[in-house]
């Protein structure tokens, strides 16, 4: 998922992945795609993990997609304004799965 993050900054318009556990690299490849350029991203949490009895959360496994909740705020449009780095979590991830969309710069080689 951290590797699609530079196609969607580019890409013209909004685009969007469904990905798993949210990882410290995407979030690390988003900081940068927008300080570097004008993009905007939105992250929403639409399953979160439920972990068997005796079963702690990690990366993966098995998620309900009962819950959605989103990881800006309402409707920002900047990433992880209330992300604390701790959730992460020793994994280095948030488990469950993601929506990330972008609104990306439409880059032009022509110009």
């Amino acid at each position: 998922q951290d590797q699609l993050i530079i196609f969607m900054v580019l890409a013209k318009g909004e685009s969007q992945i469904l990905t798993g556990s949210l990882t410290q690299h995407t979030r690390s490849a988003i900081e940068v795609a927008t300080t570097m350029t004008d993009a905007k991203f939105d992250i929403v949490q639409v399953a979160v993990p439920h972990p068997e009895p005796g079963e702690s959360t990690h990366c993966s496994g098995s998620t309900s997609p009962e819950t959605s909740q989103s990881l800006l705020g309402a409707g920002e449009g900047n990433l992880y304004l209330d992300l604390d780095p701790n959730k992460y979590g020793k994994d280095g991830c948030i488990p469950g799965k993601h929506i990330i969309r972008c609104r990306g710069i439409g880059f032009d080689m022509k110009r």
